[in-house]
């Protein structure tokens, strides 16, 4: 047994010869048995990386740290917290405060400088097999969360008071099984 979900009444085995995959699936108490898929969840860089995109003249960078990230050296070209007005509640709201957000993703790298301090270590965790640290070696999981809750250094973040929680599902090529993903879902929400 890989994954022992019985919350989800999901349960990923490996190992098991066809004899043994065919008496199983034969069981009354068994509603299915299927193969786990590894898909790839994120497309190669190869495939989004088109234009580099140009900082605008004046973008701070490097001086914000804190709730309001209007100072973030991204902050002028993140069209995404204006739209959702992010922006407008960094005062007024509590901004993440006492709330733990799980990330699952390629992992978060806890050493970036908007990272630092964000990532709560002790319920972090990985269902990568070849990959048994949370450091992300995509840099998608870590741009992710940066979006979620941030110093404000580089992105401006939606709750930047908000604590992160590193769930690696995905492997270096963005790539993963999905009973490992519907394990860090189950983690997540236990």
């Amino acid at each position: 047994v890989v994954h022992d979900l019985r919350q989800i009444g999901f349960l990923v085995v490996d190992g098991l010869a066809s004899d043994a995959v065919t008496a199983l699936a034969a069981r009354s108490d068994i509603r299915g048995v299927a193969p786990d898929i590894t898909a790839q969840w994120i497309p190669p860089a190869s495939e989004f990386m088109g234009d580099r995109v140009q900082i605008p003249a004046g973008a701070a960078g490097g001086v914000t740290q804190g709730t309001d990230q209007s100072g973030a050296f991204f902050f002028p070209i993140q069209w995404n917290i204006r739209q959702i007005r992010a922006d407008q509640a960094y005062a007024p709201t509590p901004t993440g405060a006492g709330a733990l957000v799980c990330v699952l993703d390629s992992g978060i790298d806890p050493g970036q400088c908007d990272m630092t301090g964000k990532v709560d270590l002790q319920t972090r965790t990985t269902f990568i097999a070849s990959e048994r640290f949370i450091e992300d070696l995509n840099g998608h999981g870590t741009f992710v969360a940066g979006i979620v809750s941030s110093n404000g250094l580089g992105v401006a973040s939606v709750a930047p008071d908000a604590t992160l929680c590193a769930v690696k599902v995905l492997d270096f090529t963005g790539s993963g099984p999905l009973g490992g993903v519907l394990a860090g879902l189950v983690h997540a929400a236990d």
